[in-house]
């Protein structure tokens, strides 16, 4: 990381914004600190599985850990990109990503604004390798897909 980009953190270390935003009145992650500024960052975290929501492609991380192997959130999820079709269950791995803020919530009428929140989330994935694999996540995605697959032969 350039040293413009270590000079232009913020006081807060990730750890406290992680824990105001859980400790929010909302109850939720509502803003994760992914880095002080929207500028690229290194982050690891377990790749868990790809999903779709509407036509949009996306990939759950787990787990997601800044340079200094501070816990930033426990789960997210992030558009797909080519990077994420050599991962398998439970890889562990090491990226560079831009965040970004966005405006998370309902769009349907007769929503309140407190249906909406911002949120952050990461793109433009650089740089990504795999530095290890969880066993844990694997079997626990192999035990989900087993136990879909059972229901469905049910019906």
């Amino acid at each position: 990381m350039s040293k413009k980009h270590k000079n232009s953190r913020s006081e807060t270390t990730p750890t406290d914004d992680l824990e105001k935003s859980q400790n929010s009145t909302s109850g939720t992650n509502s803003i994760r600190n992914l880095g002080a500024t929207l500028t690229p960052h290194k982050y690891t975290a377990t790749y868990v599985r790809a999903g779709t929501l509407g036509k949009t492609k996306n990939a759950l991380l787990v787990m997601l850990r800044d340079e200094q192997d501070h816990l930033l959130c426990d789960h997210i999820w992030v558009k797909y990109c080519n990077a994420f079709k050599r991962m398998n269950a439970g890889d562990l791995m090491s990226f560079t990503a831009t965040p970004y803020r966005y405006i998370k919530g309902y769009s349907g009428d007769n929503h309140a604004m407190s249906d909406f929140s911002v949120d952050v989330s990461l793109t433009d994935f650089r740089q990504v390798r795999v530095v290890g694999h969880n066993p844990v996540v694997e079997q626990k995605v192999n035990d989900l897909k087993q136990k879909f697959d059972e229901e469905k032969a049910r019906q």
